[in-house]
């Protein structure tokens, strides 16, 4: 498939929500491996010190839509590996709203 090429070719580019924490460091790591251009969405800039080289931070908070467009900009697909929340049934709705509006 396309997506499977480009990550062959290192082109493509994914987006990892939550990509800061236990499971989402280990996406990230699996993706780097593959090829794949990663970055990592978080709600606090102060967590990207700890990305791996190359992982690329984007600031972004599901419970504030309004930064979403911005963080799904050039993204090919999307890995939502938030913590367990109260309202994580409308973050992983806002989430996939954002992934629609976004073209991804």
């Amino acid at each position: 498939t396309r997506d499977t090429l480009g990550a062959m070719l290192g082109y493509m580019k994914a987006m990892v929500i939550g990509g800061t924490g236990t499971v989402g460091s280990q996406v990230t790591a699996e993706l780097q491996k593959r090829n794949v251009t990663v970055a990592v969405m978080s709600r606090s800039a102060e967590k990207f010190a700890n990305l791996p080289p190359g992982v690329q931070g984007v600031v972004g908070d599901l419970q504030q839509p309004q930064t979403l467009p911005a963080a799904m900009s050039g993204v090919d697909a999307v890995f939502l590996a938030t913590a367990l929340a109260p309202d994580e049934i409308n973050q992983g709705l806002e989430a996939v709203e954002a992934v629609k509006d976004a073209g991804v």
